[in-house]
């Protein structure tokens, strides 16, 4: 074989693997949060509830991506200083309705669409995952004290964090949510929050047991970072559930939950 063949059979081999290489995927669907006018309202108490699907593993899949999300709930305790309509935002990355409930009032706002949040980080993503959704509801509080629960989906943002042409992808997913936008409002000293974090499981060897799946959840102040000690329950009903407590601080002051496939 002449040497020119060789290289033209070379040049075969690795053309294709070339071709194939590609950045990793990454998904930033932006953070969520709620939004209040300045108000005579004071925080007692925060609890924050995100049940996730479990972690994803295989391929990029767009519309897959789209659709998975976590139920969420987020409970504020609040006291009223007098009687008082106050108008609420919530600014959240995702889709489908919210649902409000202030004592015994429940209602359900269809959201519109905010801003572009993933121009930057995700140009090739579907137009529906590129956007902030937000939903307004007006309330009137009532003197004294009351729980103010917002439920919505929760999108997932993902991190391709192995890829490559003879190997699987592996991914870690999650959410972000502002703390301190109701700064604006009188808080409670000290003011701390709860926080349960839960994922679905996966089977494990031969379908015996489960993955033993890595969580985590940190607070981001400014470009600094500091870990949340989880608790790890118990897994029940095919759900690993993490719960932590956190202080709160009238300062950009950010969650990020995050979780991968062991």
């Amino acid at each position: 074989m002449t040497q020119g063949k060789v290289f033209f059979l070379f040049l075969s081999f690795i053309l294709p693997v070339s071709a194939n290489l590609r950045a990793p995927v990454r998904i930033d669907r932006g953070g969520s949060e709620l939004r209040g006018e300045k108000a005579a309202l004071r925080v007692t108490g925060e609890f924050l509830e995100f049940q996730c699907p479990d972690a994803h593993t295989g391929k990029s899949n767009f519309e897959l991506f789209a659709a998975r999300a976590c139920d969420a709930r987020i409970r504020y305790q609040i006291i009223a200083e007098k009687k008082e309509k106050v108008k609420l935002t919530f600014v959240f990355a995702g889709s489908g309705n919210v649902t409000w409930r202030y004592r015994d009032r429940v209602t359900q706002t269809a959201p519109k669409i905010f801003k572009s949040a993933n121009d930057k980080t995700c140009s090739y993503c579907p137009d529906a995952m590129k956007y902030l959704q937000a939903a307004e509801e007006t309330f009137e509080f009532e003197k004294g004290e009351a729980e103010l629960t917002i439920l919505y989906r929760q999108a997932l943002s993902y991190d391709e964090t192995e890829h490559g042409y003879f190997s699987q992808s592996k991914w870690r997913q999650g959410f972000s949510y502002e703390i301190w936008p109701i700064a604006e409002w009188q808080w409670a000293e000290p003011l701390a929050a709860n926080l349960k974090f839960s994922i679905g499981t996966r089977p494990g060897f031969l379908g015996m047991g489960h993955k033993d799946d890595n969580m985590e959840c940190m607070l981001e102040e400014n470009s600094s970072q500091s870990v949340i000690p989880l608790n790890i329950a118990k897994i029940e009903n095919n759900r690993r559930e993490a719960s932590g407590r956190f202080e709160i601080r009238k300062k950009p002051l950010r969650l990020r939950c995050s979780y991968a496939a062991d």
